[in-house]
């Protein structure tokens, strides 16, 4: 009898123990997309914009978005762009990164390869590698093209962005001032990310 009793509670101890290191995953842990017109969405329903842009193209354009709430932050599975002409090759490439700060300057992570640009279409570029983000933080999506004849989409209202005076896909640590601000703009780009 006390041999049963002794097993009994053994048993109880190792299944009490295992409930405190099992993680429980909440819900809505896939991929879903941030930026004008996508905050947090499972499908990718950001915000094609009205304007043309081709002037910046070959510099890097940002704009802004916040993270959701999970609180272990998440993992930046890919960045996107819509672009409506395209040059052609080797000029059809495309970068990106992230930076923090207001305005923006410091990098957190970029690609580690290229995407090839496609017309009136959003293009994607799943090369981030180990890159995470905090929860509830506003970063920005910075992309790069070589190539002028790269036409961005851009909104004249919406989540500012901007633009730096450096050749396309140039991702230094700490972006130089000034700063050459694109307006209110908020160009036709977004990050995917998954919860950690």
């Amino acid at each position: 009898m006390k041999q049963i009793l002794i097993f009994a509670l053994l048993a109880s101890c190792c299944l009490a123990q295992t409930a405190i290191v099992v993680k429980h995953k909440s819900a809505g842990d896939g991929s879903l997309f941030y930026g004008p017109g996508c905050n947090g969405t499972a499908a990718n329903i950001c915000a094609v914009q009205a304007t043309d842009q081709a002037s910046v193209s070959r510099y890097p354009v940002g704009t802004s978005f916040g993270t959701g709430s999970n609180i272990a932050g998440y993992n930046v599975d890919a960045c996107g762009v819509y672009q409506s002409t395209v040059a052609a090759s080797p000029n059809n490439a495309m970068r990106c990164a992230i930076y923090a700060g207001n305005p923006p300057t410091t990098k957190i992570c970029e690609v580690t390869a290229d995407a090839t640009l496609v017309a009136n279409s959003w293009t994607e570029n799943a090369s981030f590698a180990g890159c995470t983000l905090n929860a509830n933080t506003t970063y920005w999506i910075f992309s790069g093209t070589p190539s002028n004849s790269n036409t961005y989409r851009r909104a004249a209202s919406g989540t500012g962005g901007y633009y730096f005076g450096l050749g396309s896909e140039v991702w230094p640590s700490v972006f130089r001032t000034p700063i050459t601000p694109s307006g209110t703009n908020a160009y036709s780009q977004y990050v995917r990310l998954t919860a950690r």
